[in-house]
């Protein structure tokens, strides 16, 4: 992954609530309308991924270690297609990647990989043809060969095309608006390597998912627009952190680089964005694309200077806080994988879940905790938090066979406590560095959970026993 250009970084600022005003039993009502109350098929781990830096000086043995103890399910690595394809129709693998892929398949993890970038090493530029190193038959070639040397290795695997192409290359050689605005010539080329790629793939294996990327979620509506092959799968976006509210998106319908588009609803929410987007690409292919998010995060303040922005990072803590609350607030509206970003800081500054002397941040443990807690259950239903997807208290419940837990936190509004009665009366409850929390008694001898912005887990709840979580239960 090369220096990313960072947009639109505020700071991070986290909080939480359950059910304050609105009964379990009203906003059960709500859920048959709104996706993210649906009970999930699959199981809560299946989306967590994370971005490795092994190109850009992550040690390997250590990083692939850490993966292993994070419980990290899809994985997102890099290598570049002048490394893979040094002479014209010529593709190999480095030692060092075949090694990560023999790994990734040992300990059942996925790949998803980006493909990029130019190749002026197998394709130079010339007087008569600036453009050879994105030539777009020349990429779909190389997409068609990684993909049968991924299948030879027999790791699962994903594709996406690209990373970031208004940021990366793309944009500088071609010219056109960074968001995409018509006419915009890196736009029109980089879909006929999108295209060019998709055909490639598809023909060695149909059912490989390919995605386009963007960060910029606009830029993925002047996609559908220009026309993208009815047979990709769907689309990968990159997430900053508004005011650290993993649940609120970065894009207003005002701001000047997404007017005139409608990309999200009045309650600003990542819901809303993410439906908006999916309805987008559907009335485009016939069929709901996948979403995939392929970066996530936000750098933590170590005095340190984060690229030519000079953007710097916020608290540590604060970057923990969000990382479960992104997780949740994905998965729970139909984000494929979440790739957080990232493994280690490498040379794109603290966004690590490591520094660069391999010490771990309290994002490691809270990735950690979020895998143990989470990875092997089944998002039942939204407890609270429906009608207000960007705001209050937000909760849900899971399942593993008769096992039951719940996830709950506050994202703002005024302090508030959960008394641990009922079904909750002898739940065990861990925070989110995976440490048990005491739960004091009031003068009437009920436990109080005070409710914040860390998701917390309540474990041990009853086989099957009804868990409703109303404005009772609930105190100032």
């Amino acid at each position: 992954m090369k220096t990313k250009e960072l947009w639109l970084w505020s700071g991070i600022v986290c909080s939480i609530v359950l059910c304050g005003t609105a009964t379990l039993q009203a906003q059960t009502k709500a859920l048959k309308s709104q996706g993210s109350s649906t009970a999930g098929s699959r199981q809560f781990g299946e989306i967590l991924g994370l971005q490795v830096k092994f190109n850009q000086g992550q040690p390997q043995e250590a990083g692939l270690a850490s993966l292993h103890d994070l419980g990290v399910r899809w994985v997102r690595d890099n290598i570049d297609w002048a490394v893979v394809e040094k002479t014209p129709g010529v593709y190999a693998l480095p030692s060092a990647f075949r090694e990560r892929l023999a790994f990734y398949k040992k300990h059942g993890m996925s790949l998803v990989l980006p493909l990029g970038y130019g190749n002026p090493i197998a394709y130079p530029p010339t007087a008569d043809d600036p453009d050879r190193p994105w030539d777009p038959e020349a990429y779909g070639r190389y997409a068609g060969a990684m993909t049968r040397m991924l299948k030879e290795s027999g790791v699962h695997f994903a594709i996406s095309l690209w990373n970031e192409p208004h940021n990366f290359e793309l944009g500088q050689h071609f010219g056109g608006a960074w968001n995409g605005v018509p006419p915009c010539p890196w736009l029109n080329h980089y879909l006929k390597m999108v295209s060019e790629a998709v055909k490639n793939i598809k023909a060695v294996d149909p059912s490989v998912v390919v995605l386009t990327d963007e960060d910029v979620v606009p830029n993925h509506y002047y996609f559908i627009k220009a026309g993208l092959p009815r047979e990709l799968d769907g689309y990968s976006v990159h997430y900053p952190s508004v005011d650290g509210v993993p649940e609120k998106s970065s894009f207003t319908n005002d701001q000047e680089f997404v007017r005139p588009l409608i990309v999200v609803d009045k309650d600003k929410s990542v819901r809303s964005e993410l439906r908006r987007l999916r309805e987008a690409g559907a009335a485009a292919i016939g069929r709901e694309p996948q979403i995939w998010i392929l970066e996530w995060g936000t750098p933590v303040d170590e005095n340190v200077t984060v690229n030519v922005q000079h953007h710097t990072g916020v608290a540590e803590n604060d970057v923990a806080v969000m990382l479960a609350r992104a997780f949740i607030t994905a998965e729970a509206n139909g984000v494929q994988v979440v790739a957080w970003f990232s493994a280690y800081d490498g040379p794109d500054g603290p966004f690590g879940l490591q520094a660069n002397d391999l010490r771990p941040r309290l994002a490691y443990y809270t990735y950690k905790t979020l895998s143990e807690q989470l990875g092997d259950f089944t998002r039942v239903r939204q407890l609270a938090g429906n009608a207000t997807p960007a705001s209050g208290t937000q909760a849900y419940l899971y399942r593993r066979g008769a096992e039951q837990k719940i996830a709950v936190w506050r994202i703002d509004g005024p302090a508030q406590s959960l008394a641990l009665t009922g079904a909750l009366a002898g739940v065990r409850v861990i925070d989110k560095l995976g440490k048990v929390v005491d739960v004091p008694e009031d003068a009437r001898g009920v436990r109080q959970l005070p409710i914040g912005p860390s998701v917390q887990y309540l474990c041990g709840l009853p086989p099957s026993s009804a868990v409703e979580l109303d404005e009772a239960m609930v105190t100032h």
